[in-house]
């Protein structure tokens, strides 16, 4: 794939629509019914279903680049640890010792195995069972029925996903779909980690998405001048993957209509990166991927429909020509991180945001990914009738 080319062509898709004064692509979908954001059934089924037996992109594979390397995941209440192994595979277990349940692990670092806290039995970076302390005390014991719970694990371009269904296949070609070749061609395994910062806030976590969107605009506005101000009317959509879950939505600038009645075969990347685009990636995921950096955002259910969380992570790259520094990373994640504080503040505050909220102002991406997760639990988006 060339990714110039393909850059041309999205180009050209979003000065036609501009052309068209359109805010997206197509007809705007209606918004699911207002049950959908607070329903408790549903909100189980969600759980269970969208985030407890699909996969789930847990980052990255600079996020453990060292055999020995691991980091705690804890956001879907589910103790999950993640490894590098010294073969150099990516493994994934319940942070949970499997003779007293002593949690393993916290936050992030390196060690050359994993050792319970509480009667220091000892296992290897792959979960499984290597020394039991003074192991005469304990009578005759079975280490391979005391391996940690595994949980699927796969890493691919750059990515880490896993699923919290011991029994569940993951194939990270099949649920990219047809945007597996953009990953690939990103190679983001070369990336340094910078920052991160999570919200914790009222509301379905089904509206964050509709909070995202807007943080995206500031976002692209922050990253331009006045001159080069985002089109407020301007965002293209299309869909990808096997059921057309994952989203591609185009923001541009005014800088791009510089473009307009020239020849596409004198465009040059620099310009074409003036476009701003986020991927949507199904169920709870959104990837901004420039030139220079990563930003992932990542939202979570809370324990109950009202809350949600949103966990932003912001990663520079080393594989492009153009690299940022450390500092100048450091400081666009804390310009970022300041804007989307200030949006998402009524949130933290207590004002909940309402499901029929600036509806004519919510992209078609938006509200086909909240009509998709009804979809992937059986439900019609369109039927007003609840889940038993």
């Amino acid at each position: 794939m060339n990714e110039l080319e393909e850059l041309k062509t999205i180009t050209q898709q979003t000065l036609q629509l501009r052309s068209r004064d359109n805010f997206a692509v197509g007809a705007v979908p209606t918004r699911p019914p207002r049950w959908a954001y607070a329903d408790k059934n549903l909100f189980d089924l969600e759980k269970s279903e969208l985030f407890g037996r699909r996969p789930l992109l847990v980052g990255f594979s600079c996020d453990i680049p060292k055999p020995g390397d691991f980091f705690t995941f804890d956001d879907l209440q589910v103790p999950v640890l993640i490894t590098r192994d010294k073969q150099g595979n990516a493994n994934a277990m319940l942070n949970i010792c499997s003779h007293r349940a002593a949690r393993l692990k916290e936050g992030n670092g390196n060690a050359r195995s994993i050792s319970c806290p509480y009667h220091a039995w000892n296992f290897g970076l792959d979960g499984k069972l290597k020394k039991i302390f003074k192991e005469d005390s304990f009578g005759e014991v079975d280490k391979c029925d005391y391996d940690l719970q595994t949980l699927p694990c796969a890493e691919k371009y750059g990515l880490l996903f896993i699923s919290l269904d011991a029994d569940a296949e993951l194939d990270i070609d099949q649920h990219l779909g047809d945007l597996a070749p953009w990953f690939e061609m990103w190679d983001l395994m070369q990336m340094d980690f910078i920052d991160q910062y999570q919200w914790q806030a009222k509301g379905n976590w089904k509206h964050a998405l509709d909070t995202l969107f807007k943080d995206y605009r500031g976002m692209a506005s922050a990253n331009t001048t006045n001159t080069d101000r985002v089109l407020e009317t301007v965002a293209d959509d299309e869909r990808f993957g096997p059921d057309q879950q994952h989203h591609r939505l185009t923001f541009a600038n005014n800088a791009l209509l510089e473009l307009r009645d020239s020849d596409p075969g004198t465009w040059i990347a620099k310009q074409l990166h003036s476009v701003q685009r986020v991927h949507f990636l199904f169920p709870n995921i959104s990837l901004l991927i420039s030139q220079t950096a990563v930003e992932l955002f990542v939202l979570y259910p809370g324990e109950e429909p009202g809350r949600h969380s949103t966990r932003y992570r912001a990663y520079r790259r080393t594989d492009t020509k153009t690299i940022a520094s450390s500092e100048q990373a450091q400081t666009h994640f804390e310009t970022m991180r300041d804007l989307i504080e200030e949006n998402n503040q009524p949130l933290a505050d207590g004002h909940e945001h309402s499901a029929r909220d600036d509806t004519d102002q919510t992209p078609s991406a938006v509200m086909n990914m909240q009509r998709s997760c009804l979809v992937a639990v059986g439900i019609d988006p369109d039927s007003p009738a609840r889940p038993n």
